[in-house]
């Protein structure tokens, strides 16, 4: 079904205002799905979020509890089926048929719930993979169908709501943990750890004032490998 430009339009104002209130990762992830769901009916709709540590994909969010729970699988490797190839590449896919396409795993389960088409949308922030969206559908891709558009659209402006609330967790997390540290050698160590990781820097140091110096007190990353001078004039 060819999305109307109202229900576009509609799609992404809820979208936006409810992304941009979620402070959590997994309230940014319902709004994606809302959306998704209202754009692309009558599909089944699967958000697989990444772990990058893990280089995997585990299974979020769905539209349907009773569609997904027989579903074989909770993660997915990187570059495994289709899921994990759009992981990779960062680039959609469109399957018009899920039983002739030789990427798609679980035949069993689409025949079972009558799913024979499918879109898988990449959720990007600038060039990292945040999630991979699924959405499944019981018939084949009607003439002039315009879904992947308007979904690509909506995870694209849903973005940034997802990154800040990754580091909105991260920083309460790393908050919890600073409450605990009573060294301050060891607290300025924690601190420019955290630095370097949300910040995605390699080196991080760390100089607390002395009179008309600055004295050398925590690394991270390739700082702790240079031969700093533990003091320096301001």
């Amino acid at each position: 079904m060819q999305v109307e430009v109202g229900d576009r339009l509609q799609s992404l104002m809820a979208l936006s205002r409810d992304a941009a209130a979620a402070l959590d990762v997994d309230g940014a992830f319902q709004a994606i799905m809302r959306a998704a769901v209202e754009i692309t009916a009558p599909s089944a709709v699967a958000l697989w979020a990444v772990d990058g540590e893990a280089a995997s994909l585990a299974l979020t969010a769905v539209s349907n509890e009773d569609v997904y729970a027989d579903f074989p699988v909770r993660t997915i490797q990187f570059g495994q089926g289709l899921v994990g190839e759009v992981a990779v590449s960062g680039q959609t896919i469109r399957v018009p048929d899920v039983f002739a396409d030789p990427r798609m795993a679980f035949a069993d389960w689409h025949r079972r719930h009558h799913l024979h088409s499918c879109d898988a949308v990449p959720i990007m922030f600038r060039e990292s993979i945040l999630a991979v969206l699924v959405c499944s559908r019981p018939t084949p891709f009607p003439d002039g169908d315009e879904a992947p558009d308007v979904l690509t659209y909506v995870v694209d402006h849903a973005a940034i709501a997802i990154r800040n609330a990754k580091r909105l967790e991260a920083l309460l997390e790393i908050s919890r943990q600073l409450a605990s540290i009573h060294s301050v050698d060891a607290l300025l160590a924690r601190i420019a750890e955290a630095c370097g990781r949300l910040l995605a820097s390699d080196s991080v140091t760390f100089r607390l004032i002395e009179g008309d110096e600055m004295l050398l007190k925590a690394t991270w990353g390739d700082a702790g490998h240079m031969a700093l001078r533990p003091r320096i004039g301001i």
